[in-house]
């Protein structure tokens, strides 16, 4: 009795070990890189199926019971009962018993999906101490490109993105216009003081210049929005939660939009989510969202300031906000991420 309830103990505790593992909610996998990263760690095939074979012996055990009574005078023998003597009456009775023994089988089959791969390897780089956790800007100074990396952040997307969302090139011909529109009426009075002549004259200049504005404002939102609105990556920008007073930093997350699972690809706006992938770069320094835009990227400081200050004159009488961030503060990580989840 004892070593049952040890052994009732021990199966109880393996249980409880087993039910309080980690569950996952995951948004974004990387179904390719897990594969992959699975047949590296064990050096075999993937492993997509396999079956469990149960076999249950039973019993089935079966009598029966004849019964004989003979009387009279009676010499000789009786078949199964011996000798007999005369005038003797004989009763008696036999059994016989069988038994056998069949097998019954069972076969379970199971499937290993992407989501069991992806625990397998988690919990491989886990135990294994490759992955590096991301939890402040001290932790960042061992990182290196090439290291596993885990961290917990909050997200925001590419303001840049969200802002050429809004800004279509028509959206930004308009705005040329009605600038343009603004000026003339700001100086109307001097110029309807210096004749009729005078007015039409910077009425018709302001005109054809802004159209030639307004064309141009149209085409450069058309090549920016050609450049930034990639529709195969997305960058967001995370801000690690730290849980304490010391400073965070920045994770550039670049991810396939292919790989989120769930049509909304902006689910990890919604919170804070975990993130398991591998560092590609690490800036010390403070970067820009500009950094991987073909066309911006090559445009000198000043006149990204100076496009900045015209879209906070644009918001300025309060109709929308144009205003936007093109910092982010250092250090930065960039990441490629194996799988995002909550």
């Amino acid at each position: 009795m004892a070593d049952d309830v040890i052994e009732v103990a021990e199966s109880d505790g393996r249980q409880d070990e087993q039910f309080n593992t980690e569950l996952d909610l995951v948004i974004y996998r990387n179904d390719e890189f897990i594969t992959g990263l699975v047949q590296q760690i064990y050096k075999q095939g993937l492993l997509t199926e396999g079956s469990q074979l149960s076999v249950a012996a039973v019993d089935s055990n079966s009598s029966s019971t004849a019964g004989v009574e003979a009387g009279g005078k009676v010499g000789g023998s009786i078949p199964f009962f011996g000798n007999a003597s005369a005038h003797a009456n004989a009763n008696g009775q036999t059994g016989s018993t069988s038994g056998s023994r069949d097998e019954l089988s069972t076969t379970d089959t199971f499937t290993y999906t992407a989501h069991y791969h992806f625990q397998a390897v988690k919990a491989y780089l886990q135990h294994s101490r490759v992955v590096q956790k991301l939890t402040d800007r001290g932790s960042t100074k061992e990182l290196e490109p090439g290291d596993f990396v885990e961290f917990t952040a909050g997200f925001r997307p590419n303001e840049f993105n969200t802002l050429l969302d809004l800004v279509t090139p028509d959206l930004a011909a308009a705005f040329v216009h009605y600038q343009s529109k603004q000026k003339v009426l700001e100086n109307w009075d001097s110029y309807e003081s210096s004749g009729h002549d005078q007015l039409q004259n910077f009425i018709q200049k302001e005109r054809y210049k802004a159209e030639g504005d307004a064309q141009m404002a149209s085409a450069v939102v058309s090549a920016l929005r050609q450049d930034f609105k990639n529709e195969i990556t997305r960058e967001f920008f995370g801000s690690v939660v730290t849980g304490s007073r010391r400073q965070g930093a920045t994770a550039v997350v670049i991810c396939d939009t292919e790989h989120f699972i769930g049509k909304d690809q902006d689910r990890i706006l919604d919170g804070q989510f975990k993130v398991l992938g591998k560092v590609v770069s690490v800036t010390a320094v403070s970067d820009s969202i500009l950094a991987r835009n073909k066309f911006l990227n090559r445009i000198q400081q000043p006149w990204l300031d100076e496009l900045g200050e015209k879209f906070d004159e644009a918001g300025a009488d309060g109709k929308f906000d144009a205003s936007f961030t093109l910092e982010l503060k250092g250090p930065v990580v960039r990441v490629i991420p194996v799988a995002i989840y909550a």
